[in-house]
C-alpha cells in the first residue's frame, strides 16, 4: 500500500466513522486508491487521522457496497469498480435528466430562482475554495430534483448522493475544466426558469457527461470505453 494522505480527521458533526468511509468511497471511485490496492486498518488510520474503529466500519460498509473484498493476509483489497461507477452515471444522467424536464413544468417561479442564486453563487465562489463548490453544487442539484416534485426520483438520486464532487476531487480540476461545470450550471438553471424541458433534459445530461468523463480521466480510465465499453480501461 503506498504511503499518502488521504486528508485530515473531520471536524464538525461528522463521525469518524462516516469521515472514514466516505473518504474511503471517494478515493476508490476517483481512482485515487486504486484497483488490487492492498488495504489495512493501521494504514488507512494514520493516513486518516482517526483510530482504528473508524476505519474498522468503514471497512464494513465499503465491502457491503462492493468496494473491498477481504485478502488472505488479514487486510483489504480494492476491487475493479469501474463498471458499477459507469452503471451509477448512466443511472444518474437518466434521473437528473428527467428531474431537470419535470423541475422545467412542474417547478415554481420561486424554486426556479433558487436554482439559478445557487448556480450563480456557484460561479461567484473562489476556485480555491473546494469545500464550498463542493456543498453548492450538492445544493443544485438537490434544488432541482426538489423542484421536480418527484418522491420517486427523490429516493432514486439518494442512492447515488455520495458520489457527487467531492472536494477532493474539485481539487484536482483544472480551471478551465471547473469554469466549464459552472457555466454548465448557470445554462441549465436558465433553461429550467425559461419552461424548456428538452433543452433543460439535454443540458443536465451533457453536464453529468462532462463530470463522468473527469472522473473516469482521474481514475486513468479512458472515458468513451468506460461508458460503452466493458468498464475495463487502463488502470
Amino acid at each position: 500500500m503506498v504511503k499518502r494522505s488521504l486528508g485530515a480527521a473531520p471536524g464538525g458533526p461528522v463521525t469518524a466513522a462516516e469521515f472514514a468511509y466516505q473518504r474511503l468511497r471517494e478515493a476508490i471511485l476517483s481512482g485515487e486508491l486504486t484497483t488490487g490496492e492492498r488495504l489495512t486498518e493501521v494504514a488507512v488510520a494514520d493516513m486518516l487521522n482517526v483510530s482504528r474503529t473508524p476505519v474498522r466500519d468503514a471497512f464494513g460498509k465499503l465491502q457491503q457496497a462492493g468496494l473491498i473484498e477481504a485478502s488472505a493476509s488479514n487486510g483489504w483489497t480494492v476491487v475493479d469498480v469501474k463498471r458499477d461507477v459507469t452503471d451509477v452515471h448512466l443511472l444518474r444522467e437518466a434521473i437528473e435528466g428527467m428531474a431537470a424536464r419535470l423541475a422545467a413544468v412542474r417547478g415554481s417561479d420561486a424554486e426556479h430562482a433558487e436554482i439559478m442564486r445557487l448556480a450563480r453563487q456557484s460561479q461567484a465562489t473562489d476556485l480555491s475554495d473546494v469545500t464550498a463548490r463542493a456543498a453548492l453544487n450538492r445544493a443544485f442539484h438537490a434544488a432541482i430534483i426538489a423542484a421536480a416534485h418527484s418522491p420517486r426520483i427523490s429516493r432514486l438520486a439518494a442512492d447515488y448522493e455520495s458520489i457527487l464532487v467531492s472536494p477532493h476531487i474539485l481539487k484536482r480540476y483544472r480551471t478551465e475544466e471547473s469554469t466549464h461545470a459552472l457555466d454548465d450550471h448557470v445554462k441549465i438553471a436558465e433553461l429550467i426558469a425559461n419552461r424548456e424541458p428538452d433543452a433543460a433534459d439535454d443540458a443536465m445530461r451533457a453536464h453529468l457527461r462532462f463530470a463522468f468523463d473527469r472522473l473516469m480521466a482521474l481514475a486513468g480510465t479512458p472515458a468513451a470505453k468506460g461508458r460503452d465499453g466493458d468498464g475495463t480501461g487502463a488502470a
